[in-house]
């Protein structure tokens, strides 16, 4: 299932306050590795400043539900109701990932930047699918490659 949430940005909220907002969204008493959040802070406030998430929104990817955060901008972002609507589940228990669309000219840094930081964050392509991106990560990509041992053999 895909649900949808929908956070105020500029001018009601700098790109930290947006980040702060989705991260109180996103971590609850069992959340896993939230502390990633916290430490791409810089990368993403830097990211959110950038009013293309109005049409390509931070996805979420977790053991349950599909999130999708889009960010209003401008007037829309002043005309926008200011509060996020709670979640009725953790996304950030068990495994996780926060897809985080980039245009060309920032997608290579955010990439290193998250890799070294925040690797449950992944920096895509504007228009890249994120069951794609997900299929290749699964095949090998930054979340490694599964693989059996034949121990008899050991």
């Amino acid at each position: 299932m895909k649900l949808r949430r929908d956070v105020a940005a500029l001018p009601v909220r700098s790109g930290e306050e947006v980040w702060a907002t989705i991260v109180d969204l996103l971590v609850a008493h069992d959340s896993n590795d939230s502390d990633q959040l916290s430490k791409a802070a810089p990368i993403m406030s830097a990211l959110l400043s950038e009013d293309y998430y109005s049409e390509h929104p931070l996805t979420v990817v977790g053991d349950s539900h599909r999130l999708v955060i889009y960010m209003s901008y401008g007037v829309d972002a002043l005309t926008a109701d200011v509060d996020v609507t709670p979640l009725g589940w953790n996304p950030t228990a068990g495994d996780w990932n926060v897809f985080v669309p980039c245009a060309a000219e920032h997608r290579t840094w955010a990439s290193r930047m998250f890799a070294e930081c925040s690797p449950r964050i992944i920096a895509i392509g504007l228009d890249d699918d994120i069951s794609e991106v997900q299929d290749s990560l699964s095949a090998g990509g930054q979340k490694g490659t599964a693989f059996d041992v034949d121990w008899s053999r050991a």
